[in-house]
C-alpha cells in the first residue's frame, strides 16, 4: 500500500470518526436532549400539528422529523454547492492570472 493510499485511509477514517459524538454515553445524551426546553417545544409542536390536522401524534411526529431532515439536507447541499461555486471562481481567476503571465 502506497503512502498516498495510507494517507487516504487515515483521512477517510477521520471524516467518519469526527462525525461521532465525543461521548459514547448515549443514555446521558438522550436524557440531556429530552430535558431541554427546545425538545419540549418540538413535542408541543407535534401535539399541536396532530390536533390541528386531525392526525395521530405518530404521524405528526413523522412529518415534523421529515421536514427537519429535508431542511437540514437542503442546507447541507446548498452550502456544499455554494462552496463549489466559490472554489470554481477562485480557480478561474487563478487560471486567468496564470495564462496572462
Amino acid at each position: 500500500m502506497s503512502n498516498l493510499e495510507i494517507a487516504a485511509r487515515h483521512f477517510n477514517t477521520a471524516i467518519i470518526t469526527t462525525k461521532l459524538p465525543n461521548s459514547t454515553d448515549f443514555t446521558e445524551q438522550f436524557k440531556e436532549i429530552s430535558d431541554s426546553p427546545a425538545f419540549h417545544c418540538i413535542l408541543k409542536a407535534i401535539t399541536t400539528l396532530a390536533a390541528e390536522q386531525n392526525m395521530s401524534p405518530e404521524a405528526a411526529a413523522e412529518q415534523v422529523i421529515q421536514i427537519f431532515r429535508k431542511a437540514d439536507k437542503l442546507w447541507d447541499n446548498y452550502i456544499f454547492y455554494e462552496g463549489l461555486e466559490k472554489l470554481k471562481s477562485k480557480l478561474e481567476v487563478s487560471n486567468s492570472l496564470s495564462s496572462n503571465t
